[in-house]
């Protein structure tokens, strides 16, 4: 921070982060089949940074397939039947939410499997890496730091005694208004 005419320099301690950051984990559990970064590593956006084994995740995919597969047949028979009046409506509505159940837990299978991939949210570079291939890992664990060094916070601790002066220096003009404010807004 700099003085103004006539005072002396000063320095206070500080620490600079990356303004964006984030601890990457991922959404389902499972053993670590592949880490292809390493700290310090730059990475683009989207880019895969780790990889689950999928295996049991292909098997429960394939296994809602096929149930949803059954019921959506079961489902468009139920139709049909429905319009000829041959089943009653409390028969239909139960194949009905059958079908809806099925199809969602197909869903939720598809996009557990997608979740066996980490990838970077954002560009940027591994800040830190807490796990090793083959490891046995669980949901929100932290495996990455991804951080983007293009601005970086910076945090510094001052006196209540100098943002005091400065915010009276800057209210009598004596100080440039716009580094004041600055310093007296990061306080």
């Amino acid at each position: 921070v700099e003085g103004t005419e006539g005072t002396a320099l000063r320095r206070f301690p500080g620490a600079i982060s990356a303004s964006q950051r984030a601890e990457l984990s991922f959404r389902v559990n499972g053993v670590l089949q592949e880490i292809p970064v390493k700290e310090g590593d730059k990475v683009k956006r989207g880019q895969v940074l780790a990889k689950l084994d999928p295996t049991d995740y292909k098997i429960r995919v394939s296994d809602r397939q096929a149930t949803f597969d059954k019921v959506s047949k079961n489902f468009d028979r139920a139709k049909e039947l429905i319009q000829d009046g041959t089943i009653s409506q409390s028969d239909y509505d139960q194949v009905d939410a059958n079908f809806r159940t099925s199809q969602a837990a197909l869903s939720l299978a598809k996009q557990e499997l997608a979740y066996t991939e980490l990838k970077a949210p954002f560009a940027g570079s591994i800040g830190r890496r807490d796990v090793e291939n083959f490891e046995e890992v669980q949901p929100k664990q932290a495996i990455f730091q991804l951080q983007n060094v293009d601005q970086l916070d910076v945090a510094i601790d001052l006196s209540e005694n100098l943002v005091r002066s400065l915010r009276r220096a800057e209210q009598a003009g004596s100080v440039d208004e716009s580094r004041a404010s600055r310093v007296v807004e990061s306080y």
